[in-house]
């Protein structure tokens, strides 16, 4: 085992790149940092003060409520609501819940309040909110779930553009845990192509699971990897291409009991794309379908991809193929995050020294990039990447609502690098690498930020020791004590370490950290966080 630490020595330039320009970056220096100057921060004190906020976005950020009261200003925004609403009950009856509460039909008037509660009203609207008796009510223990992506999946061969095949061997790895069940759920319209749910009580041990696709055919050629994640009802897919010789499918999957609707909201450099086959995918309980983005944004070089949910939760993946005229470029599949304000992170990506990709049309995704783009507003982002032979490097980015903005990286110079993105309005994002070794237009691979892990993870590996690395980050203000397998390790505050994890099961446990795995065998490339444990029912506020 080895164990590289990330320091930051003396010297290391931001490059002189014109892409940086014209994706609108600018750097922060280090005068800048040591004044607590940024135009990210200096822009945001030059906003006008007062604006109400947009009671939609106040609506769906409910991660971490924990009451019921609203403020003067949700009070205002609800009183328009109550206007509107002519209901026929005299009786207010609100519900909250973490996880049960988008199944709720009436669950379009939750965007009044901004904490996810139901509102009923008599003809006559009152001209205030009356504050009434609570009570928590505890669920019996809920059940933790996850969803294993499939194999590479092809959409479309020449004269059948509605064909669908499996193209990719290799299976999903789940550690035996106590009291889980193991179940598969069929691919709809891919022949033998299927999806493996894994589901446990709350109270026993975390799940984990990790999913392997390895393609080698004439035309298609690349590996994938991606960890098992749990179903949710608004999710974002960064990755992926529709441009010529790049098929980019969505696999959306609905492991529950009840019918999930599912819209698709694409986005590009160009902004929103605007299509009727977004409105509505119907997946049945206990099934997946998979969509060919191109049917609905043909031609989108950098699509992102809002996924939301009605009836139940789904969990969702991006797969891409790519073919350079005759030439295989790779496969990847990656799996969904959110958009967050505050702070992002990618651990781990690899940047190599060159690229022997050529500078045309059909090699210009043949080198590694960050992609983002805001929910709700414009923003400046501020990206500092790190890595173990140089200063860190900060840059900001001008990001317009609504519009995909790509930073290409391949100038950053030969390293592993930490990525953070630091915004105050919610950004999804995504980062691609291509492999260090060999030719970078043979493969790629697509990572989702890291999310923060609170308490034990345990998931195997099912790839070779060669070119397989972890990266461990300790993303809390105090020193903290991880665990890999039987080894303990200490990490400062901000500190990453990258190790060749130990074979078979990999256990992971410590308080405020964030992982990644990276594999890089033989000139190709693969990827995913670390995922943190399911999140189980929460509890229910009934108000009377």
């Amino acid at each position: 085992m080895t164990d590289e630490r990330h320091e930051q020595p003396d010297d290391h330039e931001r490059p002189e790149h014109d892409s940086w320009d014209d994706a609108g970056a600018s750097v922060v220096t280090e005068g800048d940092l040591e004044q607590g100057r940024s135009p990210a921060r200096d822009s945001q004190e030059q906003r006008e003060e007062g604006a109400d906020p947009d009671p939609v976005a106040l609506a769906m950020d409910t991660e971490h409520a924990d009451d019921v009261t609203a403020t003067d200003s949700e009070a205002k925004w609800n009183e328009e609501a109550e206007r509107e609403q002519r209901a026929n009950r005299s009786k207010t009856i609100a519900l909250w819940s973490s996880r049960s509460l988008v199944g709720v039909a009436a669950i379009a008037a939750t965007v009044a309040l901004g904490f996810g509660s139901v509102w009923a009203f008599g003809e006559t609207a009152p001209s205030h909110i009356e504050l009434r008796e609570t009570e928590r009510l505890a669920p019996q223990s809920g059940t933790q779930q996850l969803v294993c992506p499939p194999q590479q999946v092809r959409v479309g061969v020449p004269g059948d553009a509605e064909a669908r095949s499996l193209v990719g061997d290799g299976e999903a790895a789940i550690p035996e845990f106590e009291d889980a069940a193991i179940e598969q759920i069929p691919l709809e319209g891919v022949e033998d192509a299927e999806l493996t749910v894994v589901s446990a009580p709350s109270t026993s041990e975390t799940i984990a699971g990790v999913s392997v696709s390895d393609v080698g055919s004439s035309e298609i050629q690349g590996i994938g990897a991606e960890a098992c994640s749990s179903p949710t009802w608004s999710q974002w897919l960064v990755g992926g291409s529709t441009a010529t010789g790049r098929q980019t499918s969505i696999v959306l999957a609905n492991p529950g009991e009840q019918q999930a609707r599912v819209t698709l909201d694409i986005f590009g450099a160009e902004g929103p794309v605007s299509a009727a086959a977004n409105s509505g995918v119907v997946i049945d309980p206990g099934t997946a379908e998979v969509v060919d983005l191109a049917s609905i944004s043909v031609g989108n070089a950098a699509p992102a991809v809002r996924v939301t949910s009605e009836g139940g939760p789904v969990a969702a993946f991006l797969q891409q193929t790519t073919i350079r005229t005759l030439d295989p470029g790779g496969i990847d599949t990656t799996g969904a995050t959110v958009a967050v304000s505050g702070e992002q992170t990618f651990l781990g990506i690899p940047i190599a020294a060159g690229h022997t990709h050529l500078d045309d049309e059909q090699h210009v995704d043949a080198g590694p990039v960050l992609r983002l783009l805001p929910d709700g507003d414009n923003t400046e982002a501020e990206v500092t990447f790190a890595s173990d032979d140089g200063d860190p490097i900060t840059t900001t980015l001008n990001l317009t609502d609504g519009r995909v903005t790509e930073l290409p990286l391949e100038e950053l110079g030969e390293g592993v690098y930490a990525i953070t993105v630091e915004s105050e309005v919610p950004v999804a994002a995504g980062v691609r690498f291509t492999p260090t070794e060999g030719a970078s237009e043979e493969d790629f691979a697509w990572m989702a930020p890291s999310r923060t892990i609170d308490g034990e993870v345990r998931f195997e590996l099912p790839l070779d020791d060669e070119g397989l690395r972890l990266h461990v980050m300790n993303s809390s203000d105090e020193e903290q004590t991880f665990t890999i397998g039987e080894e303990e390790r200490v990490l400062a505050p901000g500190q990453v370490v990258s190790l060749t994890p130990p074979g078979g099961e990999v256990l992971l446990s410590g308080d405020g950290l964030r992982a990644s795995v990276t594999y890089e065998p033989d000139g190709r490339a693969a990827g995913f966080p670390v995922q943190p444990s399911p999140t189980a029912a929460g509890a229910l506020h009934v108000e009377y």
